[in-house]
C-alpha cells in the first residue's frame, strides 16, 4: 500500500494572517510620541517658512518700490506736457498765459457768480471763469488783469480792461477785450472738493504724483498761490506751499515753466545753495515752453 503525503492543512497560515492584521491594526492605534504632531506645523517648519517670506520681500521689495516710482515719473512727465500744451493753446486764444487753476474752466460755469457763502448763506462752486473774475474782493480771486500773463513780459496783463471783460463774460460771448477768446477747458483734472481753502485760500491747483501742487514760473519768478503775485524768492511755509522773501531763488527761468518739487517736495535738493539747492533743480522736473 502506497502511503500519499497528508495535504498541509490552511489552519496555521490563517492564523498568521490573523495575528498580523492584529499586530498592525495595535500598531496603527499606538499615540504619537510627543515630538511628533498631527495636521500642524513644527516650530522649525514655521521659523523656515518665515526666512523664505522674509528673503521674498527683501527681494521684491525694491523690485515693487522701483515700478510704482517709474509709474510716478513717466506721470510726472506726461502731466508737465499736458498742462504747458493746455497754456500754450489758452495763449493762442486769449494772447496771454493764465494762471494754472484757470486752465480747465469753461467760460460760466453754471452762470451763478462764485460765493464762499455767509453764515445762512449757500455756497456756491468757482467753476467758471466768469466766477473767478467776478467774485467778491475779499476773497482774493484774481482781478481780470491778474489772471491774464503777458508771454512777452512774462508779468500780467497790463491795459486790458478788467470792467470790459468781466461784462463780456457775462453777456456769455465767446470774443472779449476785442481779439481775446476763451476756448476752456484746456485740460481736465480732479478739482479739490472745495476750492476755497479757508487758510490758504487755494484754488484747485493740479497735484503732481507726490501730493504737492505744480509750480507756475516766467521770468518775473514764481507765481504764489493763491496770492496772485510774482516774487524773486521764495521760502516754504508751515502746512504747504510758500512765502515770499524766503531762502530758495525763483529768478531761475527765462521762460514759462512748470514745475514738479519731484519725490522730495522741497525746492531742488532743498539746501537752498546754489543751483541744485532750489527751484527746478536736484529731484524737480520740469518743463518750459514759449517765449
Amino acid at each position: 500500500m502506497r502511503l500519499l503525503p497528508l495535504p498541509l492543512s490552511d489552519f496555521p497560515r490563517k492564523a498568521t494572517d490573523v495575528a498580523t492584521r492584529a499586530h498592525r491594526t495595535t500598531s496603527l492605534r499606538r499615540p504619537r510620541s510627543r515630538g511628533a504632531h498631527a495636521g500642524g506645523f513644527s516650530l522649525i517648519e514655521l521659523l523656515v517658512a518665515i526666512i523664505i517670506i522674509g528673503v521674498l520681500v527683501t527681494v521684491l521689495l525694491p523690485v515693487i518700490s522701483g515700478r510704482t516710482e517709474q509709474a510716478r515719473v513717466s506721470r510726472v512727465q506726461s502731466d508737465l506736457e499736458n498742462l504747458s500744451e493746455a497754456m500754450e493753446r489758452a495763449a493762442i486764444d486769449t494772447g496771454y498765459y493764465v494762471r494754472l487753476f484757470a486752465l480747465n474752466s469753461v467760460l460760466e460755469g453754471d452762470g451763478v457768480p462764485f460765493n464762499r457763502g455767509l453764515p445762512g448763506d449757500p455756497i456756491n462752486r468757482a467753476d467758471g471763469l466768469t466766477d473767478y473774475l467776478i467774485a467778491q474782493p475779499w476773497l482774493q480771486f484774481p482781478t481780470a488783469n491778474s489772471l491774464f500773463i503777458d508771454p512777452n513780459t512774462g508779468d500780467f496783463a497790463t491795459g486790458v480792461s478788467r470792467l470790459n471783460i468781466i461784462n463780456r463774460l457775462l453777456q456769455a460771448e465767446e470774443s472779449f477785450d476785442g481779439s481775446m477768446r476763451w476756448g476752456g477747458p484746456y485740460i481736465n483734472w480732479q478739482r479739490d472738493s472745495s476750492l476755497y481753502n479757508e487758510e490758504l485760500g487755494k484754488t484747485g491747483i493740479p497735484d503732481d504724483p507726490w501730493g504737492n501742487d505744480y509750480l507756475f514760473f516766467t521770468r518775473q519768478g514764481l507765481l504764489l498761490e493763491p496770492n496772485g503775485i510774482f516774487v524773486e524768492s521764495a521760502g516754504e511755509r508751515t502746512g504747504g506751499g510758500f512765502d515770499a522773501g524766503g531762502q530758495f531763488d525763483a529768478l531761475v527761468f527765462d521762460r514759462p515753466t512748470i514745475v514738479s518739487l519731484g519725490p522730495n517736495g522741497r525746492p531742488g535738493d532743498g539746501t537752498g545753495v546754489g543751483r541744485d539747492g532750489t527751484f527746478g533743480g536736484g529731484d524737480d522736473y520740469v518743463r518750459s515752453f514759449g517765449r
